[in-house]
């Protein structure tokens, strides 16, 4: 992930021989990529990148935008008290005509300790959070990966 500020900075980075000579690499080495221009349309509090720990890439998909937003603030809050996630910010893909998910979610805990225990253990996380999923026609894909 590449944070900019701006379309123009990040025009400068798409243009930027050594980005181009990066990409080139991990697409000849990865089986899948994908490359995106969002904007961060919601957050919890900035994701710190320079700290070790678990973070989530969650790919949302629904036919309805507005609706996945609606799932997520409101699913949001499980996560807050559960898990005491404390930072989070929601992407929606900018320009993408054809982009597969409507949003993505990214956030980070300190270890796998904070998350895992509530995903298979509380109840309320299939009641509160996947069954909104479900019966909002919300589908999830969340990635996690650990820097250590």
């Amino acid at each position: 992930m590449i944070e900019t500020n701006s379309e123009k900075t990040h025009t400068e980075v798409k243009n930027n021989e050594v980005y181009k000579k990066m990409l080139n690499t991990i697409e000849r080495k990865a089986s899948y990529t994908n490359i995106m221009f969002a904007a961060n349309v919601r957050k919890i509090n900035d994701v710190d990148h320079k700290k070790k720990g678990v973070f989530l890439f969650n790919y949302f998909s629904a036919k309805n935008t507005e609706q996945n937003l609606k799932v997520w603030e409101y699913t949001a809050g499980w996560f807050q008290k559960e898990t005491g996630l404390n930072n989070s910010t929601l992407l929606l893909p900018v320009g993408e005509r054809n982009f597969q998910y409507s949003i993505i979610n990214h956030c980070r805990w300190d270890s796998y300790i904070h998350i895992l225990p509530a995903l298979i253990f509380k109840k309320t996380f299939k009641k509160y959070v996947l069954d909104n999923f479900y019966i909002n026609n919300v589908g999830a894909q969340p990635i996690l990966y650990t820097i250590l």
